[in-house]
């Protein structure tokens, strides 16, 4: 079912935490929230479960208006950062227990088979702490689908995971979502798994919604420098329009506005750069850094006050050493 705030209003004291916060995820769709701190994501989700209240506007779960209905009466299911486990209570017993608040006969057998879902089968009987950070987190999720919600809530479940780690349950949240047709709606810090996992994104800022679109959408036409920053690493310099003009790095294209000063958001894969010796156009930079990444090399250069990172193919890093000046060319603009 659809997920629909219209208007939605939380405080605590003076402080504003949501202000007339609309949003819309789409039925079976994955919708990531991405903002700084505080700018209220966990604070959406825990009015979507209902943990909190709110102080105006409306949550509609599909056609359900579940403003003021309990959290245990609305079907939604969540994981939590801290996935919030029992400590005392073997796995079986963590994922069977909502089950059995809805007096379930066959809690435990569902359980187990979650557990297998999850890739956690014959676990059932292992505690919490015996379980990896990764396991635990399977846990949580089992756990979540206990319920069999028809939305499910994710307060950046993967954070505390390492690198390999995160990609493999980034993978399974993906097809678990997929296959039971769930809306899921996901706070995260991390651009690429937000872009990765979700049909669309939101970003948010200050408690209201500055921009809705696809992951592509978001990334490649980011509407502020901070939805800029928020999806992935960017440089933001400045310049100038004339015209309807803008003239950067060797780049010229048209820009609407008024003339005058604006700001231009590059990211690595939108630069490119030559030998200093050898261009004979765009602007020259001088190597700071270079980071080894496999495939791929990112250099991060500098003209006086302006730094910009830079990607190219593996492994040109021998070749363009820290010192090693080069011009840049750039061939995309935001």
């Amino acid at each position: 079912m659809s997920v629909t705030l219209t208007g939605v209003r939380r405080a605590v004291g003076a402080h504003t935490i949501l202000d007339g916060l609309d949003l819309v995820a789409e039925k079976g769709s994955i919708l990531a929230l991405l903002g700084p701190s505080g700018s209220g994501k966990t604070s959406c989700l825990r009015v979507i479960a209902g943990l909190d209240p709110v102080d105006g506007g409306t949550v509609r779960l599909g056609d359900r208006d579940v403003t003021h209905v309990p959290p245990e009466k609305r079907g939604v299911g969540m994981v939590f950062q801290t996935w919030a486990l029992w400590p005392h209570r073997t796995v079986r017993a963590n994922v069977a227990w909502p089950l059995q608040l809805r007096g379930i006969a066959d809690a435990n057998a569902r359980a187990d088979a979650l557990l297998g879902r999850v890739q956690l089968g014959g676990t059932g009987d292992r505690y919490p702490h015996t379980m990896s950070g990764g396991q635990q987190q399977r846990v949580a999720l089992a756990r979540a689908l206990a319920i069999e919600p028809d939305v499910l809530l994710l307060d950046e479940p993967l954070s505390s995971l390492d690198a390999a780690l995160r990609d493999e349950l980034r993978a399974l949240l993906a097809e678990v979502i997929r296959e039971r047709g769930l809306t899921a709606v996901l706070v995260s810090h991390d651009p690429e798994e937000a872009l990765s996992l979700a049909d669309r994104v939101a970003i948010l800022q200050a408690g209201k919604v500055t921009q809705v679109g696809t992951p592509a959408e978001v990334y490649a036409t980011p509407r502020t420098e901070a939805a800029a920053r928020l999806t992935g690493p960017v440089a933001v310099v400045g310049a100038t329009r004339r015209g309807g003009r803008v003239d950067l790095l060797g780049w010229h294209g048209a820009s609407a506005g008024p003339d005058g000063a604006v700001r231009v958001a590059i990211r690595p894969e939108d630069v490119g750069f030559s030998d200093g010796k050898d261009a004979a156009h765009g602007v020259p930079f001088t190597v700071e850094r270079a980071s080894f990444r496999g495939a791929r090399t990112r250099y991060r250069v500098r003209a006086e006050e302006v730094v910009v990172e830079v990607e190219r193919e593996a492994p040109p890093i021998g070749r363009l050493r820290v010192g090693r000046a080069v011009v840049l060319e750039a061939t995309e603009s935001r």
